[in-house]
């Protein structure tokens, strides 16, 4: 017997607290019904596609949801066209407004090179002062939709149509 012990009390011991430490895996990871590593949680199909598309290309992810989100404002600005403005078509515009804002700029220079040679044009924006914009800041610049009603001259749904036409002639990178 060394001064260490008996060597199979050594393992002995070292057999306890191995043990000890396999019965607490790290916080993130789940432990089963008597205590053994599960692994980590698991992530929903649809989040973990996502995150992989991010991680692939996070431009492809950056323009799908700027599409979508541009599919809802026209629609909504087409249907204010059409039937007028009221309180609820307000609301969505201002949300997908202030969304726009937020991320049309990422995006831009894209869709202006495909909108052609008089991209930039002087629109009417409050108080009847000109200001120098793309067409497409022409549609959500204004603060609502009565306001870009107001200054329409009947032209609206062709600018739509132009604005649609260099969204979708845009291909995602691959």
């Amino acid at each position: 017997m060394s001064e260490y012990g008996d060597s199979s009390e050594r393992g002995a011991k070292r057999g306890l607290i191995s043990m000890d430490n396999e019965r607490r895996p790290a916080r993130p990871y789940r432990c089963g019904r008597h205590g053994q590593f599960l692994g980590a949680a698991p992530a929903s199909a649809k989040a973990r596609r996502e995150r992989l598309l991010r991680q692939a290309n996070p431009q492809i992810a950056s323009w799908a949801s700027f599409v979508e989100k541009f599919e809802k404002f026209t629609h909504i600005l087409c249907s204010a066209a059409q039937y007028g403005a009221n309180p609820a078509l307000e609301l969505e515009y201002d949300g997908l407004r202030t969304w726009l804002l937020a991320h049309y700029y990422d995006h831009a220079a894209t869709i202006r090179s495909r909108m052609g040679d008089d991209i930039f044009e002087p629109h009417a924006a409050g108080d009847d002062a000109a200001v120098r914009m793309d067409r497409f800041e022409a549609i959500f610049l204004p603060r609502t939709i009565q306001e870009l009603l107001a200054h329409d001259d009947g032209t609206l749904i062709s600018l739509i149509s132009q604005i649609s036409h260099a969204v979708y002639s845009v291909e995602p990178v691959a």
